[in-house]
Order: structure tokens, then C-alpha cells, then sequence
């Protein structure tokens, strides 16, 4: 059972259907993970406790015996001050005079807590009232087995009968799901997988992370009555077109909302007056329910909802669905076309779309440069490539090591001169100094579109360099410089190179250089270097000998447009033709593009190296 126990988890990751620790739209108060199993059925109960304008209890479950895997359940009004929660807000516990035993009721529990001013002032938090998630918080500390449903609550929200308990804790190693960790990458879960297959496997729960500050911003912890800060930031989404089904953009924008609760209302200011229409694709049974509520007028067709207009109220129920799984696919458009055949969405010319983020407080914006985009979501100098690049150069120019502490200690000073630029811009505050919190490095096994990677080449002791010039679940095609040096290139140096397509190789490349730290990730380069039309004439070879029986009689084959299509049906063609063509066919791992590399070093062909003998 434990491959597939593995292989369900790493699914529904995929798709944001498990258990998201730093939800920015369902912020953690407390985590709990039981495993129940017998020699015939597992299932595997996660309850996530978050709290925005209320409590809830989030109940995920997996199992090999359940229809539906994924979230079961969300108890809301999980934490209330009465048994009526109409018009209960936890900030008025704040209000009574002896606040040392206050009763309040947990899913319906009476309980008591305390919320004296001791206990509030004792908590490291920044300047201002607790929050209703830090006020819940302390409610879970001094009550936290009252909190999580009894064996059979959780049973029957699967509709399953009960099994036996096999582990359960509120502390294990979870995977950054947001910056592309999975399931199999915990050794817990892999523990669990194993504990599965041989009843006397020891669980382990790995480097446990499930510390609720872990994954928490600060600024949670207070209440505010400022307004979200909006950042937008230029992306490159791997895949995003495959993933959503939207076509003809040329540019992606993060929207995130920083800070106070409200983002709903900021993110309508910025962008709900201009919508004209919507789609709402992978539409769930509750959808149409939740829209009559609101009065949204809208059309059904062949499982898509399209809608002719909106306002706040419904982007925030969009938001509150795809935020608890019930919607994959969330998109509102300025101007949008619905290919039926295609199932997809073109943005059209002068119009953009915004995509609403799933388990994050924010969106995506897309549309085409110099159009509407443009002009969209308050763009800023922060958001200017070109800006970040300069920005970058001058804090780090003349240091070519930033470990050492005169380095570190030159940067804060340049920061804190340029911070003090304007000094009226501080007002009745002065900055003193700023310091950088550095520490070691982590191992990142993920990667983008535009990641720059530096190779050092053994042999001939050269530097070589590769870009990220297509990512998605088939393929990471990497486009190699033309450029081997003994010194390193600076990033403006490999800028130039990228910007006038000067490629030597073009490959489908493995990336285990890029896990064992070999290749040296350098920078991000933010534009699309070649085009969908582009990649799609790409020429790779393939060379094939004949076998036992005629070892030194090859074939040649060219193959256009997908390095891993089938071989014969490539064109075959001659030695010559075929030495003029240094794009291998097939994936190619990190000995394959080095030994590549080395021969182009030596004047020879990508054809040669794959005859060596």
C-alpha cells in the first residue's frame, strides 16, 4: 500500500487539494495528522485549525477506500464566545474587566480560558491588540486536546467505518507545498508509507516544521486598520497555459497583498471596475448555489459559467472557493473569448485577465506588454527588471564575495545611505542602520523559466552557462551558452549573450547538476527568450548504430520540435547534415551535457560524442 499512499499524496499536492501550511488565506493556528489503518484500508486524516474572520476546522482526508480524497469538511465558527454565533467577535473577550476565566465554546464545547492581561502582554508580538487568530491561538495552548474531532466525527465525514489508530501528532515534517515540495520529499511521509507495508516500521517524524510561526507573517498577530499593501511582480509561470487553459498573453504579473486582512476590497479597487465578463472553469456542485445567494446573474454551458459583470461580493466568494479547493480554476477577464473546441481562453487584443490566486491572498494578471497590462495593478519601480538589475549592481559593486563580514557590512551601509536619501520621507523617525540576516545556503532542488545556471567543466577547466528555456511535466529544455571562459561572466555579460539567442546547444536536460549544487545557479532572467513558434523548430539529432552485427554503421535521424518524440519518426539524413545539428535528442542528464559541452569545447559535434566509444 505504501507506493500508492505515496503517489495519492504527491497527487492532490499537485493540484492544492492537501494541506497548505502558510495559506495566506487560511492562516494556522494548529495542525494535527492522524494515520488509522488495517491489512485491507488506510486513510489519512489532516485538521488544519485557521482563523481570518472566524475559527474553522479544515478536515483533509486520503485514504485507499475514499471516493472523493482531498478536503472533506470546513467547520466554521469553530471558536465562539456563546452558543449562538450570530453576532459573536472573539475581540470582545478583550472587553470584560477580569478576563482570568472566560468561558467560550470550541466546536460547540463550553470551555474555559484565560486572557488576562498577564498572558496577553507575555506573548512576543508586535505593537497593537491581538488578533482574532492569536486570541484563538492562546484558546488551542491552554485547551489543545479539546480542539480535534473524536475518531468518529472524523469517520463519518468519509462515510467509512472506523479502523484502528496507527499514529497520530501535531508535529511532523510537511512540505513546502507553494515553492513545489511533495509529500514523497518528507521523511515522514515516507515513513508513514513504509509503516504501511511492515506493521513494525518505527514512524519517524522528520525535521518537524508544523510550528504554527513557522509559517505564519508576523503582522497576523496584531489588528490593523491599515489598507493591504499590493506588490506586483513580473513571472514566469511554468506551464501556466497547459495548467489554466488561458492563451495569447505575453506577460504574467504575481498580485500579492501584503498585510492586514481586507484584500478583497483592494484587489476589487484595483481591478473590479474595468471586468467586463468571466469564466469560471472545473466549476463544484456548490458554485451555482453560492451565486444565487448573491444575485450574480450568469449562463451555464458544457460545465463552464460565464458571467457579464461583477463586483466585490462575487470575487469574494470566487476567492472563498477556490481558496478551499471547491474551485481549481478561477478566471475574470476584461475581455475574454471562450474557444469552445479548445476548451480554453484567449485574451484578446487590448484586454487582460485576472486569475484568482488559489491558497494565496493575491491573483494573477496577464495580457499582452504595452496594452492594457500595462496600465494595470499599480505598477511600481520595484517591478522594473531593469531597476532591480541596477539596484543590484550598485549595492554589490566591487565585492566579489559577499560571505565575508566586510561585504555584508559595506551592503547595509549602502542600503541605509540610499534608505537616507530623503530623510523628510521618515518623518519624526530616523534610521539608524540596517542590518541583513544571511544564513547557509539550502539545497534548491526546484527551478523556473529564465533560471541561469553556471557549469564548470572539469576538463578543459572552463565556465559554460544554461538557461531554462521551457519548464512543464514533459520537458525542461535548457539553452547552453555560447560562451566557454576561465574567468567567470558577469550578469551583464550573460544578459548580453541571452538577449541575442547565441546558443551552442539546445537540450532536454535532466537536473541532478542542479540538486548536487554543481551547477551554480546565478540569476533570473525575466523575458521569454524563445517563443512557443521558436522551440517548435528546433532541430535535434539522434544517432543510432546498427548493433552487434554492423557496429560502425550509423543512421542519423533529425527530429524537429520535441526532443522526446519517437525517434523514427525522425528524417534520416547524412553525417555531414547531422554533425551541423549540437541538439541532442532525448533527456539528457548532467555527464551527457558536460561530455556534450567538452566536445563543442574541442571544435567537435554533439554526434561525435554520442559515437565515442
Amino acid at each position: 500500500m505504501g507506493p500508492n499512499f505515496l503517489k495519492m499524496l504527491d497527487k492532490f499536492a499537485d493540484r492544492y487539494d492537501f494541506p497548505v501550511l502558510d495559506n495566506e488565506n487560511m492562516p494556522m493556528v494548529a495542525c494535527k495528522v492522524s494515520l488509522y489503518a488495517d491489512k485491507s484500508e488506510w486513510i489519512l486524516f489532516f485538521e488544519i485549525i485557521s482563523c481570518t474572520a472566524n475559527a474553522e476546522n479544515n478536515v483533509y482526508a486520503f485514504g485507499s477506500h475514499i471516493k472523493e480524497p482531498g478536503l472533506q469538511i470546513s467547520l466554521d465558527a469553530y471558536v465562539t464566545i456563546t452558543m449562538d454565533d450570530e453576532d459573536d467577535y472573539l475581540q470582545d473577550l478583550l472587553q470584560y474587566e477580569k478576563r482570568s476565566d472566560l468561558s467560550i465554546y470550541v466546536n460547540h464545547h463550553k470551555l474555559s480560558v484565560d486572557l488576562s492581561e498577564g498572558i496577553i502582554e507575555n506573548i512576543n508580538k508586535p505593537e497593537g491588540n491581538p488578533s482574532d487568530l492569536l486570541l484563538v491561538r492562546v484558546i488551542y495552548e491552554q485547551n489543545p486536546n479539546h480542539f480535534w474531532l473524536a475518531k468518529k466525527e472524523l469517520f463519518d465525514s468519509v462515510e467509512r467505518k472506523e479502523l484502528p489508530l496507527v499514529f497520530e501528532a501535531t508535529e511532523w515534517e510537511h512540505p513546502d507545498i507553494v515553492n513545489g515540495e511533495k509529500p514523497s520529499d518528507s521523511e515522514f511521509f515516507k515513513a508513514l508509507a513504509k509503516r504501511l507495508d511492515d506493521e513494525d516500521m518505527e514512524i519517524t517524524t522528520g525535521r518537524v516544521n508544523t510550528d504554527w510561526l513557522n509559517w505564519l507573517a508576523e503582522y497576523k498577530l496584531v489588528e490593523s486598520d491599515e489598507e493591504p499593501k499590493m506588490i506586483k511582480t513580473e513571472i514566469q509561470e511554468t506551464g501556466f497555459k497547459e495548467v489554466y487553459r488561458v492563451t495569447d498573453y505575453t506577460a504574467l504579473y504575481k498580485i500579492d497583498f501584503l498585510g492586514p486582512y481586507g484584500w478583497i476590497a483592494k484587489a476589487y479597487a484595483e481591478f473590479g471596475p474595468d471586468m467586463k465578463n468571466s469564466f469560471i472553469l472545473n466549476i463544484s456542485e456548490d458554485i451555482e448555489e453560492d451565486l444565487n445567494l448573491i444575485s450574480q446573474k450568469y449562463q451555464k454551458e458544457d460545465g463552464t459559467i460565464t458571467t457579464d459583470s461583477m463586483d466585490e461580493e462575487f470575487l469574494e466568494v470566487l476567492a472563498m472557493e477556490a481558496d478551499q479547493g471547491y474551485l481549481s480554476i478561477v478566471f475574470l477577464f476584461v475581455k475574454g473569448e471562450y474557444d469552445k473546441s479548445n476548451e480554453t481562453v484567449k485574451v484578446p487584443k487590448g484586454g487582460s485577465m485576472l486569475h484568482v490566486g488559489i491558497r494565496w491572498r493575491g491573483c494573477i494578471l496577464g495580457g499582452k506588454r504595452g496594452e492594457y497590462l500595462e496600465s494595470t495593478g499599480g505598477s511600481s519601480l520595484s517591478d522594473n527588471y531593469e531597476f532591480k538589475r541596477n539596484l543590484g549592481m550598485y549595492l554589490t559593486s566591487g565585492l566579489s564575495n559577499l560571505d565575508l563580514e566586510e561585504s555584508i557590512l559595506e551592503v547595509e551601509k549602502r542600503i541605509t545611505d540610499a534608505l537616507n536619501y530623503d530623510q523628510r520621507l521618515w518623518k519624526e523617525k530616523e534610521l539608524s542602520n540596517v542590518k541583513l540576516r544571511v544564513r547557509a545556503s539550502k539545497v534548491n532542488k526546484t527551478y523556473r523559466l529564465g533560471d541561469v545556471f553556471q557549469i564548470y567543466l572539469r576538463e578543459s577547466r572552463l565556465y559554460a552557462y544554461g538557461i531554462v528555456l521551457k519548464k512543464n511535466d514533459s520537458i525542461d529544455l535548457f539553452g547552453y551558452l555560447q560562451s566557454f571562459t576561465k574567468n567567470e561572466l558577469s550578469v551583464l555579460e550573460l544578459e548580453n549573450i541571452i538577449e541575442k539567442k547565441k546558443f551552442c546547444m539546445i537540450a532536454d536536460s535532466g537536473s541532478s547538476g542542479i540538486k548536487s549544487r554543481e551547477w551554480k545557479r546565478v540569476f533570473h532572467y525575466g523575458d521569454i527568450v524563445l517563443s512557443e513558434e521558436e522551440i517548435n523548430k528546433i532541430e535535434y539529432i539522434d544517432v543510432e548504430n546498427e548493433g552487434v552485427l554492423r557496429p560502425n554503421q550509423w543512421t542519423y535521424r533529425k527530429i524537429i520540435g520535441d526532443p522526446s518524440s519517437g525517434s523514427w519518426d525522425g528524417e534520416v539524413i547524412s553525417e555531414t547534415e547531422a554533425k551541423a545539428i549540437q541538439n541532442p535528442y532525448g533527456t539528457s542528464g548532467q555527464g551527457w551535457i558536460e561530455g556534450y559541452l567538452e566536445y563543442l569545447v574541442l571544435g567537435k559535434s554533439v554526434s561525435e560524442y554520442k559515437k565515442r566509444g
